[in-house]
């Protein structure tokens, strides 16, 4: 929506709704309110005023904004007919107390008698199949333990995850890990846009709390923000460890390529020597049964 739209943008709409909250606070200062209906340190009609006006601070829908400086209106009429000694009036503050608190008791009532479910199970960290050894602490293997032909493994990367792929199939363990730190990523990616989302909500409710005469001196996004700076510092550590793991990737394979050219040179000499020997053979063979002259 534009914000020549929104009604929290407009400052005739901002000037209005501060001097209805004003009023409704001196208003309500005059009213008595028994020790009974006291539940903390702040005055029960303060605490209910401060409390839609904090609901109602990012509505943006018309109809809802009207609703709302109506039901202010008749509650600022209220207050101001029972602070000029109205039985009627005060007796109707009263009730509508007693009711506020009353469906409160009843909903912590409800949530203690049905608990939450638990919190789901946590994430599974990428990590490898257990008891497998690391590739980079393997590699390059030794001649010896070679059944065939060297195969020098390629460097691969996965949504700019490196590793090593050594032949087809691949492994459904190598696979689960690749999924495991795409999911991950992707959820810190999630969160960072979260984040971004709620530090821009708390900077509004700053301004509004600065409109109201509420401001604190502590602001709204600063959990955000913190969030957002650890979960960015996560994705460019993983970044790093990357760049990092395909570096020794890489060095591994030019270790196998270098081995797989030696390996294959003495093949080559192996496979020349067989041919002259063969063919050594063969001549000596053919030598022993020309016929003498």
């Amino acid at each position: 929506m534009p914000k020549q739209f929104i009604p929290q943008k407009r400052g005739a709409h901002r000037i209005a709704c501060i001097a209805l909250y004003r009023a409704l606070l001196s208003k309500c200062r005059l009213i008595d309110i028994p020790p009974s209906l006291h539940r903390g340190n702040v005055p029960p009609i303060k605490y209910l005023i401060r409390r839609q006006f904090r609901r109602n601070s990012q509505v943006t829908s018309n109809p809802l904004v009207v609703a709302a400086l109506r039901v202010g209106y008749e509650a600022e009429e209220l207050l101001h007919t029972a602070s000029t000694g109205s039985d009627a009036a005060h007796s109707k503050i009263l009730e509508l107390l007693r009711g506020v608190q009353a469906e409160g008791d009843s909903a912590r009532l409800e949530n203690a008698a049905n608990p939450p479910l638990p919190p789901p199970p946590p994430p599974r960290k990428p990590e490898p199949y257990p008891g497998a050894i690391p590739v980079l602490k393997q590699r390059p293997l030794p001649k010896s333990q070679l059944t065939g032909k060297r195969g020098v493994p390629k460097l691969i990367s996965a949504n700019l995850i490196p590793f090593l792929r050594f032949k087809k199939p691949q492994s459904v363990f190598l696979t689960r890990v690749l999924s495991d730190k795409i999911d991950q990523r992707q959820r810190r990616h999630d969160t960072i846009d979260r984040m971004g989302v709620l530090m821009e909500l708390g900077s509004m409710e700053d301004d509004w709390d600065e409109e109201l005469g509420m401001g604190e001196g502590r602001q709204w996004g600063a959990a955000a923000y913190t969030e957002r700076k650890a979960v960015s510092s996560n994705l460019d550590r993983a970044v790093r460890a990357n760049i990092a793991l395909s570096r020794k990737m890489l060095r591994i394979v030019d270790k196998e390529q270098r081995l797989a050219d030696i390996e294959k040179r003495e093949w080559l000499r192996e496979k020349r020597k067989r041919y002259r020997q063969r063919k050594r053979e063969r001549d000596e063979a053919l030598q022993g049964e020309l016929p003498k002259y």
